[in-house]
């Protein structure tokens, strides 16, 4: 078992999880986070510019959540982001973590992989595990979780207070390359934006929404 911050013991993780599919043994991670919340900065360092699947647990519940991206450390932006918005959310994993909290759900990596096996793997950890928070049991479906003009212009707002004397330095650096990365997909998966879209992306967000960083 590699760590992220905490490491957590065998020991530990057989009590805290009594179904049959539930990861009881630490040698299924390849990373361990045991506070999503606190160990945030970590995350984004340990999984920069890597592809994989992963493994979310309500401390509380017990309850999991199996994802995989291309992009992690992008794919954690999102939900550090959603979580923290006032926005409802149609995805289950994300109005768990809002009523719980991020404190109370741990991350595990099951493990890295190529991008063009991601799903298949992440097929198999969801049929492994049946886990509660993937309501659509078919890998994949998180490919729709993908950041909205909205979230863009948020988080390019966020990159354009760096070296403002009015702010000075507001994210480390994990963070700040976490979010240029995520915006870099973002253009390079829609290179041939509409006009529409062009438009939402000339729109700041005005509201206040609650990023920690």
């Amino acid at each position: 078992l590699l760590k992220g911050s905490n490491f957590v013991s065998k020991e530990r993780l057989n009590r805290g999880f009594s179904s049959k599919n539930s990861p009881s043994d630490p040698k299924e991670f390849v990373l361990f986070f045991e506070n999503v919340n606190k160990e945030k900065r970590n995350i984004y360092k340990e999984l920069r510019k890597k592809s994989g699947v992963y493994l979310f647990i309500n401390k509380i519940t017990n309850d999991l959540y199996v994802g995989s991206s291309t992009n992690l450390t992008s794919r954690m932006v999102s939900y550090y982001y959603y979580t923290n918005s006032q926005k409802p959310s149609k995805l289950v994993i994300i109005r768990a973590m809002k009523k719980y909290g991020l404190d109370n759900f741990s991350l595990g990596i099951l493990e890295f992989c190529e991008k063009d096996v991601c799903l298949t793997l992440e097929q198999k950890w969801i049929d492994h595990y049946r886990p509660k928070y993937n309501v659509l049991t078919t890998a994949g479906n998180s490919l729709g979780y993908k950041h909205t003009a909205e979230t863009i212009n948020y988080l390019k707002e966020i990159l354009s207070k760096e070296n403002h004397p009015k702010f000075g330095s507001v994210t480390s650096s994990p963070t700040r390359k976490a979010i240029s990365d995520s915006i870099k997909e973002f253009y390079a998966e829609n290179s041939h934006v509409s006009k529409g879209l062009k438009g939402k992306l000339a729109i700041r967000n005005r509201r206040s929404i609650r990023l920690l960083l």
